[in-house]
C-alpha cells in the first residue's frame, strides 16, 4: 500500500494486497484493516488512500520516477546553520514519519470532545445574512469540510450561526458563533500552560523543533452524542460538526488536556501550547533522538502536523510570540514592528490594546509600571471614552515603543546557578528584577 494524498474515491475499489476496507465510518473515512501492523485496524481519510500496487508494479513504478524517494519528501523548513550530514538525518526523518508530516488533519482516538450543557435547554439561534457577494465563499468552505471528513448533514433541534472572518492573506474563514452554547455549557477548568514557564524550560538550548499540528482542532473528534449542539444553518442547508470546532469555549482544554497526555512521556524536552509543540536539546544527537521519539508518539495517535508550518533543528526559533534559542529570549521581530507601528489612541480601548500587547512584553521594560503610568491613568472608570493626549501621554507611547523596538533581550535562568535580586520602589512603582551573573556578566 502506498499512501499520498489523493481525492478520488473510486480507488477504493482497486485496493489488493494484505490491506482491506472493513467499515465505511462516513462517506470520506474508512477503517482500513492492516494485519502486517501493530495496529490491525486504523481509521483513514480517503486522502490518504491510492490504488495498491504489487512488488513488480511498485519496482516499475519506482524506475519510472527516477528520483524516487526525494521527489516525494514533505517540504519541511530546518535551521540554516545545519550540517549537511546533519540535514541528511533530518531528511531520513521526514520520510520514515511521512504520515505524520500531512497537510490534512488527522483523527486521534484518544479521546473525544464532550459538551456537557444544562439539562432540558436547547440553542436555535436564526441564521446571520450572508452578503451575496460571500455566498459562494460559504458554500465552497462548507463543501470542503464535508469532504475533509469534518462535518456532516444534520437533523438537528439545535442551530448556530456562521460568520466568514478575513485570513492574514485575504482569505475567508468559515468560522460559528458559539456563544448561545457556550452561555449554557459547563466550564472546563483544565490549566494552560504558562508562556513564561514555557520558555524558562528551554534554557540553554542549542537545538530547538517547532510543530504546528494541520488544523489541530479538526484532529479531536467529538464525542457523537454531542454533535447535534454543534449544528449550524448555511445556504446548503443544516450541518454539525464530526470534528472538534473553533469558538467553543471548552476545545482548547480539551487539545490542551490531549497534548499534555501525548507528551507526558517526553515531558523533560517537549511541550505544547495547544497545537504549538516545541522540542528542545543541548546537542545534536539528543535532539534528533527526542524528536523522533515525538514523532513516534504523535502517529501512534493519529495526529499531523503541517509541513509548511514545522521548523526542525533550528538555533533559534519562533514560539508563542517570542525569539529564542541558545539561552537568549527577546520579542519576535514581527510582533515588535507591530508595536512600532501602532498609531495614537483616540479611545480608552485603543489604551487597553496598546498596554495588552506592551503588557504581555512588560519583563523586557525596565519600570514599566511607571512608564506606563499616564496611559494606564487614562482607562479610569470616571473619565469619558475619549481620551485627552497630553504631553505626558505621548511621552509614555513613545518610550515604551522605543524600549521594546530596541532588541531587548533576556537570559533564560539557569536553575543550578545562583540569583541575584534586585529590588525598588517609589510612589508610582514596584519592581524587581532577577538576574545571574557576575561583575559585567550579570544579565537580567
Amino acid at each position: 500500500m502506498v499512501l499520498v494524498p489523493t481525492a478520488e474515491h473510486r480507488l477504493l475499489a482497486q485496493w489488493r494486497g494484505p490491506y482491506e476496507v472493513t467499515k465505511r465510518v462516513s462517506p470520506v473515512n474508512y477503517l482500513i484493516k492492516q494485519p502486517d501492523r501493530r495496529k490491525k485496524v486504523q481509521l483513514y481519510h480517503i486522502n490518504l488512500l491510492k490504488k495498491y500496487h504489487g512488488r513488480e508494479e511498485g519496482l516499475a513504478l519506482m524506475a519510472l520516477e527516477g528520483k524516487g524517494k526525494e521527489e516525494a519528501l514533505p517540504q519541511v523548513s530546518r535551521g540554516q546553520t545545519l550540517l549537511p550530514e546533519q540535514s541528511r538525518q533530518l531528511d531520513k526523518l521526514i520520510m520514515k514519519f511521512g504520515r505524520v508530516f500531512s497537510p490534512f488533519p488527522g483523527q486521534t482516538d484518544v479521546l473525544f470532545h464532550h459538551i456537557h450543557t444544562e439539562p432540558g435547554k436547547k440553542v436555535h439561534i436564526r441564521p446571520y445574512r450572508i452578503p451575496e457577494a460571500r455566498r459562494v465563499i460559504a458554500k465552497n468552505e462548507v463543501r470542503e469540510m464535508l469532504r475533509m471528513g469534518v462535518i456532516e448533514p444534520s437533523t438537528s433541534e439545535w442551530s448556530s450561526p456562521i460568520v466568514l472572518v478575513p485570513k492574514p492573506d485575504g482569505s475567508m474563514r468559515l468560522c460559528n458563533d458559539f456563544r448561545g452554547v457556550n452561555a449554557i455549557s459547563t466550564f472546563d477548568a483544565y490549566p494552560m500552560p504558562r508562556v513564561d514557564e514555557l520558555l524558562e524550560r528551554l534554557g540553554k538550548a542549542k537545538f530547538i523543533t517547532t510543530l504546528d499540528l494541520t488544523k489541530g482542532y479538526w484532529q479531536v473528534p467529538v464525542a457523537p452524542e454531542d454533535r447535534p449542539k454543534t449544528a449550524f444553518a448555511t445556504p446548503e442547508g443544516l450541518f454539525q460538526y464530526v470534528r472538534m470546532p473553533l469558538g467553543l469555549h471548552g476545545a482548547a482544554a480539551t487539545f490542551q488536556r490531549l497534548m499534555d497526555a501525548i507528551l507526558r512521556p517526553h515531558q523533560e524536552y517537549a511541550a505544547a501550547y495547544i497545537d504549538d509543540v516545541v522540542i528542545h536539546s543541548e546537542d545534536w544527537d539528543s535532539h534528533l533522538l527526542r524528536l523522533r521519539a515525538v514523532l513516534v508518539s504523535l502517529e501512534a495517535t493519529g495526529l499531523t502536523a503541517n509541513p509548511k508550518k514545522c521548523c526542525l533543528g533550528l538555533s533559534e526559533a519562533q514560539y508563542l510570540g517570542y525569539t529564542v534559542g541558545n539561552g537568549k529570549i527577546r520579542p519576535q521581530a514581527e510582533k515588535t514592528r507591530t508595536i512600532r507601528d501602532w498609531p495614537r489612541h483616540q479611545t480608552k480601548r485603543d489604551v487597553r490594546a496598546f498596554l495588552g500587547i506592551t503588557g504581555s512584553y512588560r519583563r523586557f521594560i525596565p519600570g514599566y509600571a511607571t512608564i506606563a503610568n499616564p496611559l494606564t491613568n487614562l482607562i479610569k472608570k470616571n473619565l469619558p471614552n475619549q481620551v485627552a493626549w497630553k504631553d505626558e501621554t505621548e511621552d509614555a507611547f513613545q518610550l515604551l515603543k522605543d524600549s521594546l523596538c530596541s532588541d531587548p533581550v533576556l537570559q533564560a535562568p539557569d536553575f543550578s546557578q545562583e540569583f541575584i535580586v534586585q529590588v525598588d520602589a517609589s510612589d508610582t512603582g514596584l519592581g524587581a528584577v532577577l538576574a545571574q551573573g557576575e561583575g559585567d556578566a550579570e544579565r537580567p
